[in-house]
């Protein structure tokens, strides 16, 4: 009897043992599967954003290109014709060298605001919230729509690829509204608190159902958000005042 309740003691102890390692090996594989799947999340995103990324280097390749041979190329050649013709009449008058210098003036103006486009000077010399206010201000100037910007810190410092993020957002957001919203009067807002910081842009035009809100670029936007793992949200709907938040983790400025 002694030696079956010692058997029994150490088979029991056992079964414990093998119990407690058992549990330990399904919470490894549940641990391995999450980390499985959060890895296979994680190459998904990685892969939309690589595709959007050329999807999109490929776009601004094709603005830039019909900017600069619709604008730029198409005033050169009209300066060098209207050249040529003085120079076959003699001497080209001093009207038409008024002309020619007015027209080159304005073509190097087109230069400078497409190079302004590809890296706005602003956002790296004077920070993101005058870059912000000068975005709104430049684009809802030439549609003639009233501008408002809102902050809450004097000064904003926050990491560059954030303030990337944050300016460009903005500006797809303003096209978008200024393009398809029928507005009149355009806000955004900026606020930091903690470690997050938040972009608002608010507008009073039409709204639009929930079925389009993938549409107007916003599936872009979203995409470099949650590659901050940051948030983007969205309030809308027929009559009805549009507002699109982003929220970003942003410790600090590196």
């Amino acid at each position: 009897m002694r030696l079956i309740e010692e058997r029994t003691h150490k088979l029991t102890k056992a079964n414990t043992q093998l119990h407690a390692l058992n549990q330990e090996i399904r919470e490894e594989i549940d641990q391995r599967v999450k980390l499985e799947k959060s890895l296979k999340e994680s190459y998904e995103l990685l892969s939309l954003l690589a595709a959007n990324l050329v999807f999109s280097e490929e776009r601004e390749r094709r603005r830039i290109a019909t900017e600069l041979h619709d604008d730029v190329v198409q005033h050169l050649a009209l300066c060098k014709l209207r050249l040529d013709m003085g120079l076959k009449d003699g001497t080209p008058s001093r009207v038409l060298q008024e002309e020619l210098v007015g027209e080159l003036v304005r073509t190097m103006q087109q230069i400078r605001r497409i190079c302004y486009d590809l890296s706005p000077p602003v956002l790296y010399d004077f920070g993101i919230l005058k870059a912000l206010q000068n975005l709104g201000e430049t684009m809802t100037q030439a549609a003639a729509l009233q501008f408002s910007f809102q902050h809450d810190q004097e000064k904003l410092e926050l990491p560059n690829h954030i303030c990337t993020v944050l300016y460009q957002t903005a500006k797809e957001l303003l096209t978008n509204v200024i393009k398809h919203a029928t507005a009149s009067q355009i806000l955004v807002t900026i606020t930091k608190s903690d470690e997050l910081v938040r972009l608002s842009v608010t507008d009073d035009g039409v709204g639009f159902l929930s079925s389009c809100k993938k549409g107007f670029g916003l599936s872009h936007i979203q995409q470099r958000v949650a590659f901050l793992k940051g948030n983007l949200s969205i309030s809308s709907g027929p009559d009805k005042k549009t507002v699109v938040t982003v929220e970003i983790p942003a410790p600090g400025p590196n």
